[in-house]
């Protein structure tokens, strides 16, 4: 069981071409990225909300004007709230072994009041729940997977594939029909063979997917890759001249770029750092870069103070977020006037 909470806990944390051919096409589509760190880039103040308990959000999703959040520190491990008055609705799901309990919730998708969840007893069950105006969790139906095993960044997409990011002990991202198992597609990265421990390698990243496409933020260097839903690469935002810092004898000295982002309906929303783990407690290094899922770069702001966790509400330009320095209060950002939807 422990061995599974870490897997876990490192969801907070390039593609490898084959041959000569493949890696002249990747070049073709290579775009240099922007630095997030000028003063021009704007900065918006997040405006402190009260919440009735004290939380401390491991997962956060929006849907149907209501936030859902889940701690895996508590004992009852999702709590819904209303938007945009964040009041309190309802607290589901009981820690346990059960049958019925859950693990480590971890939502896997969320449209309008429907969302799925993984991370219950069974390793291998994805639920599904309708969620009512009084946040109430109503069952809906189950997905079943192959293997009973940690499934980090896991995504159900299209209400018919799971996506997730497949480490350790490979670097990889796996797409799964949930209607016919057998079709199974992997991307595969390359991996330092002098490094054990895939958590420290070079090609690290974080899966974001939609049902738009699919993203992978490297963790330890300047770089974003957009996949097409069959995994097919797109575009690779990437500076050739950053630095890429991993030290895995003090891992708070690693240089960290991309960590936490938030994959939106309409937009994916890349929260870079570009500092090592031991200055992020810095919020002023903390920089939203937001794309459409074709790899086009929209616009960068920064949010003050930095969320840990953030989610974003598009229809109303909100962003919602946690900075565990408060463990009593959520945070609002309101970003009509960065950009209009």
């Amino acid at each position: 069981m422990k061995y599974l909470l870490i897997c876990l806990s490192c969801l907070i944390f390039s593609f490898s071409c084959k041959n000569k051919n493949e890696k002249e096409e990747l070049s073709n589509r290579i775009e240099r990225v922007n630095d997030c760190d000028s003063n021009s880039v704007k900065v918006v103040q997040g405006t402190e909300i009260a919440v009735e308990t004290i939380l401390h959000p491991n997962r956060m999703e929006i849907g149907n004007g209501m936030l859902f959040v889940s701690c895996f520190k508590c004992d009852t491990m999702i709590y819904t709230f209303s938007l945009p008055d964040m009041k309190f609705l309802n607290s589901f799901g009981q820690k346990g072994e059960g049958p019925e309990d859950f693990l480590f919730p971890v939502f896997c998708s969320s449209k309008n009041n429907r969302v799925s969840v993984w991370g219950l007893s069974d390793l291998r069950q994805i639920r599904q729940f309708d969620v009512n105006k009084d946040g109430k969790w109503i069952f809906r139906k189950s997905f079943e997977l192959i293997d009973s095993k940690p499934y980090n960044q896991p995504y159900l997409l299209r209400d018919s594939f799971f996506v997730y990011n497949e480490f350790p002990p490979e670097l990889s991202i796996k797409k799964i029909s949930l209607y016919n198992k057998a079709k199974t597609k992997q991307l595969k990265f390359e991996m330092d063979k002098e490094i054990r421990e895939s958590f420290f390698q070079a090609n690290k990243g974080d899966l974001l997917a939609s049902d738009k496409g699919i993203a992978y933020l490297y963790y330890y260097k300047d770089q974003i890759d957009f996949y097409d839903f069959d995994l097919n690469l797109l575009v690779s935002h990437i500076d050739k001249n950053s630095h890429v810092d991993v030290n895995d004898k003090n891992y708070k000295e690693s240089q960290v770029y991309y960590i936490n982002s938030y994959a939106g309906d309409k937009f994916l929303y890349a929260s870079k750092r570009g500092k090592s783990l031991s200055l992020l407690i810095d919020s002023s290094l903390g920089c939203i870069e937001v794309y459409d899922w074709s790899g086009n770069k929209i616009t960068e702001f920064k949010l003050n103070p930095t969320p840990n966790q953030f989610v974003v509400d598009e229809m109303n330009s909100v962003i919602y977020g946690c900075n565990y320095d408060y463990p009593d209060c959520l945070f609002k950002y309101d970003i009509k006037n960065i950009y209009q939807w």
